[in-house]
This record gives C-alpha cells, sequence and structure tokens, in this order.
C-alpha cells in the first residue's frame, strides 16, 4: 500500500448502517483537517522523491546528458556542479513535466488547426449542489474536498456538452486543450482552448453565437437566468 492509497483510505467517508453517513473525525477538523492534507501531501511528495534520487540508474538519468552539456558550455571542470538529480517527465510541476505539457498542446494545434474559442469556467462555492452537499453547520471553505468534487464534476459536464454537441447552435468540438488554476483562496477555475469542427475562420458577425454580455430572458432561458 502506497502513502497516497493510506491517506486516502484515512480521508474516505463511509456510509454505515441504515443509510447513514459515518462521522469521520478527520474531515471534521476544518483548518486542522486542511493542515492535515497539507502535511500528508508533504510527506507522499518526500517519499517520491527520496524513491527518485535513490533510483537514478532505473529511471536512466544518465542519459540526460545535462552535466555533459554543463560542463561544456560553463567550463571544463565539473567540480562546481554537484550532484545532479534527475526528476523524470511523469513527476508533476518539473521542467520536463512543462515541456511534455507543450509539447502535446502544440501537436494538437498542429494536427487539428488554431483554436476558435478561449472558455473560462470558474467555481462557485455558493453553488447549490455544494451546499446540499455540505455537513450542517460547515462552510465551503471548511470542506475544499467537496468544493473541488463538484467542480471537477462540472468540467467533465462542460466538456461532455462541447464534443457531443449539445450547446445549441454550436459546432462540434474536435480538438481541446485544457489547464485548472487555482486562485489566491484556493478555489479553481478552468481555461479550455476549443477547436471547432470547421474550417473557416471566426468572423465578426458570430461573435454573438458564442458569447453573450446580457442577462437571460426569464421566460426563454430559465435555467441560465437562475445561475
Amino acid at each position: 500500500m502506497t502513502l497516497r492509497q493510506y491517506y486516502k483510505y484515512l480521508l474516505h467517508e463511509r456510509w454505515g448502517g441504515e443509510g447513514k453517513l459515518m462521522c469521520n473525525n478527520i474531515m471534521q477538523g476544518q483548518k486542522l483537517m486542511m493542515e492535515f492534507v497539507v502535511m500528508a501531501f508533504l510527506r507522499e511528495q518526500n517519499q517520491k522523491l527520496r524513491w527518485i534520487k535513490d533510483n537514478q540508474k532505473q529511471i536512466r538519468a544518465e542519459t540526460y546528458n545535462i552535466l555533459r552539456e554543463n560542463v561544456q558550455s560553463e567550463g571544463e571542470t565539473g567540480y562546481e556542479h554537484g550532484k545532479r538529480v534527475i526528476l523524470p517527465t511523469p513527476y508533476y510541476g518539473n521542467v520536463r513535466w512543462y515541456r511534455k505539457k507543450i509539447l502535446e498542446s502544440l501537436a494538437i494545434v498542429c494536427k487539428k488547426g488554431n483554436p476558435h474559442l478561449f472558455i473560462t469556467m470558474t467555481c462557485n462555492p455558493n453553488h447549490p449542489q455544494i451546499l446540499r452537499a455540505l455537513p450542517h453547520g460547515f462552510m465551503p471553505g471548511d470542506r475544499p474536498d467537496i468544493v473541488l468534487r463538484v467542480f471537477y464534476q462540472q468540467v467533465h459536464q462542460l466538456l461532455y456538452m462541447l464534443y457531443e454537441k449539445k450547446i445549441p447552435g454550436w459546432e462540434g468540438i474536435k480538438g481541446i486543450i485544457k489547464v485548472i488554476e487555482f486562485q489566491k483562496r484556493g478555489l479553481p477555475h478552468v481555461h479550455v482552448l476549443a477547436i471547432l469542427d470547421r474550417t473557416s475562420s471566426m468572423v465578426e458577425d458570430e461573435i454573438d453565437k458564442y458569447a453573450k454580455a446580457e442577462i437571460p430572458d426569464k421566460e426563454v432561458n430559465k435555467m441560465d437566468w437562475k445561475m
């Protein structure tokens, strides 16, 4: 069992008898719970980094040739370079991971064409789905796990609507590039570059077809008006 699996087991809420949700003391801790999750994340990352450091031969770090390049560019001696630890591409957040994501995005554009739409969706912590899922007496800021879970479901629903042509008047989608970012106070938002299934570029007269800056009509678009 890995550390991540262990902490997932500790943080998971389970149903007890008579269909009632069992009390998870860790999830009731509010700010202490957040501190526990942060420490668990750091412990798991530390374990990953220690494994990478101790298994450089297994990930074939010598094939990167970074030390040789540094010696050629900075001097003939390599004593000032120390012992370098190579982080592999799958490790989230390192330079090679970002480079891989950039190359994948450029490959999608080369294959599918230039994006037509730039869509941004933010997280609403007071969304009815989030408020219904919160335990009694809790605020959205006390349970970031519920906020994130609902937001990820909304992102999947957005992508589904784009791919399956569920938005009236829009063409289908033949390519998507998305990235999820977090604001300073922790709320996520997603940026989506959508490549429409069309050969021509978007013209000025079509802007109103995809974007509107007006209050929806209460009788025509009741759902949009409520949102």
